[in-house]
């Protein structure tokens, strides 16, 4: 015959069993349901959701170091994230700034011809690269004058490889429509580099 206090080791015993296979099936079908994803986009939108992800899990990586590093100031007497009530985030910065290429290529690889008119029916696939000297690490926008002489952002903030290869900065979605357009890569107000290219 079991006594209470056997019965309530064997049932805290079972509760825990549950919960850990319950944590270990939840975490399972996360993971799949990650790689069902996965696997759905790239079959669906191809190269460019492969190009995004990419993009965003580097750009992820790259926050969580800055993360890290800002920490580590913190910790080791360094200035914090905040001075005064106001944040620190970077200035547009004075002196000289670092002349950037922007260029385009016809696919997702920045060795490939760099163009300056594309067909409207490749537009699409037709990719823009920001590439500077080694070691330099700048954070920029890049700006999409239109042919009706409309201005916008293209994307979001970018920064610089600073192991000199391009950053791939992305494309169309959708066929652009035909005209002269120029991409500025500016950093704060000051432009640094600039296309001017055409879509026929």
């Amino acid at each position: 015959m079991s006594t209470p206090a056997q019965n309530n080791i064997k049932d805290t015993l079972k509760i825990t069993l549950q919960s850990f296979l319950g944590g270990c099936f939840g975490c399972f079908g996360a993971m799949l349901t990650i790689v069902v994803v996965l696997l759905v986009g790239g079959l669906v939108f191809g190269s460019i959701f492969g190009s995004s992800i990419t993009q965003a899990v580097n750009t992820m990586f790259e926050g969580v170091a800055q993360a890290i590093k800002g920490l580590s100031n913190i910790l080791t007497g360094g200035t914090g994230p905040f001075f005064s009530g106001e944040s620190s985030l970077p200035a547009t910065p004075t002196g000289t700034l670092p002349q950037l290429q922007v260029f385009m290529t016809s696919g997702d690889n920045s060795k490939g011809k760099q163009l300056t008119a594309i067909p409207q029916s490749e537009s699409t696939q037709s990719y823009f690269w920001v590439k500077a000297n080694e070691d330099v690490d700048v954070t920029f926008r890049l700006v999409l004058t239109n042919p009706d002489g409309t201005a916008a952002q293209f994307g979001t903030l970018f920064t610089t490889r600073t192991d000199g290869t391009a950053r791939n900065c992305g494309r169309w979605v959708t066929k652009a429509p035909v005209g002269d357009y120029v991409l500025k890569a500016m950093i704060g107000n000051t432009v640094v580099g600039q296309l001017e290219f055409s879509v026929e």
